[in-house]
């Protein structure tokens, strides 16, 4: 594991994103940052506006960040997800302590891909649990992505879900390759409501053509 000392120097040469003040974001400035291809297509720029209100939302520690990206494969989601991780990973982790002195504080966060956590529970490695419930900021990749829903997995994806729904001040990003009705028919209601439990304005679905394939 790096130490904050071995990261603060990625961070003081990190790439000048835009403006997060600007209410609502500068889609194209945000596209830019993400790099990411509008396509003068207006799905493309939800998805764009969806991932920079979160980023802003966390920045500015706002309650209740949350964000789902859900629909085709290979519309860009996970690599709007990654983009979240890396300014993360850049920026958002660091914070001051609430004296003002002293060393940068770090937040813990993480990035799972779900089918890697569904394979390494199959090996009897659940470890990785607890980390999901507690930090600060959870990046939850590719849930439905031929993955065996059926069962305990189920019951592992309505637990972190409800337990990250319990504290406000939790940021969660997830990408999904099912639509809302999709997510209902193979997890079941209550995964599908806790998916949209922060309000449907933060889920994001989108019908598009695989965006490697075009």
């Amino acid at each position: 594991m790096q130490t904050v000392q071995q990261i603060l120097p990625k961070v003081l040469t990190a790439t000048k994103g835009p403006s997060m003040m600007d209410d609502p974001p500068n889609t194209q400035a945000w596209a830019e940052y993400l790099q990411f291809q509008l396509r003068q297509d207006p799905q493309r720029e939800q998805m764009v506006v969806a991932t920079a209100n979160f980023i802003r939302a966390v920045k500015f520690r706002q309650t209740c960040p949350w964000c789902v990206l859900s629909g085709t494969s290979g519309a860009g989601k996970s690599h709007l997800a990654k983009r979240v991780y890396r300014w993360w990973k850049e920026t958002g982790m660091f914070y001051a302590p609430a004296n003002g002195r002293g060393a940068t504080l770090v937040r813990p966060g993480q990035w799972v891909s779900w089918p890697d956590f569904i394979l390494e529970c199959r090996q009897g490695d659940s470890s990785r649990m607890e980390d999901m419930f507690d930090d600060q900021l959870l990046v939850l990749d590719d849930i439905g992505a031929g993955t065996d829903s059926r069962g305990w997995m189920t019951d592992k994806l309505h637990h972190v879900l409800e337990r990250r729904l319990e504290d406000s001040t939790k940021a969660t990003f997830i990408t999904i390759n099912l639509s809302l009705v999709q997510v209902a028919e193979t997890y079941g209601q209550r995964v599908a409501s806790r998916m949209i439990r922060r309000g449907k304005e933060r889920f994001i679905e989108v019908d598009l053509p695989d965006f490697k394939c075009i």
